[in-house]
């Protein structure tokens, strides 16, 4: 869940790759005791992004990774928006990224696609 810088980009054979979109990197959890949406150090993000919350409501018993970013009027992330407390600017997105859970069923261990 964290970017490491590196000097050159390089390409490796069983390697996938995420764009940087600019954003709070977010695990989404929805089941039976509610909604939970939190950052990788725990961070509550249900309050700071509640059309996030309520869109993860209406899926069920899933646990998603993915990134809240804030965009522009031309679809560009502006990291600025989001970390700045305050009425938010911007069309709050959440891009996610893997699938970790599927009901009952940990998705962690099985194959990329």
């Amino acid at each position: 869940m964290v970017a490491r810088l590196v000097r050159d980009p390089f390409d490796r054979e069983g390697w996938l790759f995420e764009l940087k979109w600019d954003g709070f990197r977010a695990i989404a959890e929805k089941d039976k005791q509610g909604v939970r949406l939190y950052s990788r150090n725990q961070n509550d993000f249900k309050k700071r992004f509640p059309v996030i919350a309520q869109a993860v409501s209406a899926l069920d018993n899933v646990t998603l990774d993915g990134e809240i970013v804030a965009l522009d009027e031309h679809g560009h992330p502006r990291f600025e928006w989001p970390v700045n407390r305050g009425p938010q600017k911007g069309e709050v997105v959440y891009y996610v990224f893997d699938l970790l859970r599927l009901g009952d069923k940990d998705l962690r261990s099985e194959p990329l696609y």
